[in-house]
């Protein structure tokens, strides 16, 4: 991963990969990869929110999904134009 830190974009301590990923012959596993592990953390932060009060107006996976939308790695290109 050190060796794609070099096109990487930080937002809220996370590495989303944007520049070295077409040309590393690993890219797209590693973008799934990243994908899975960003998605699960999501999940889990939505869990926790469910856990205060008061608790999100949607079912946690769709706070989840939320969360993506407005944290995933759309959201970052949209903001690095």
């Amino acid at each position: 991963m050190a060796e794609l830190a070099q096109g990487a974009v930080w937002s809220n301590g996370v590495v989303v990969i944007i520049v070295a990923l077409p040309v590393h012959e690993d890219g797209a596993a590693r973008w799934e990869r990243a994908v899975r592990n960003a998605r699960a953390a999501l999940r889990e932060a939505a869990d926790h929110l469910h856990t205060l009060t008061p608790r999100p107006r949607y079912p946690a996976k769709e706070t989840a999904d939320l969360l993506w939308l407005w944290f995933g790695p759309a959201r970052l290109a949209h903001a690095r134009c």
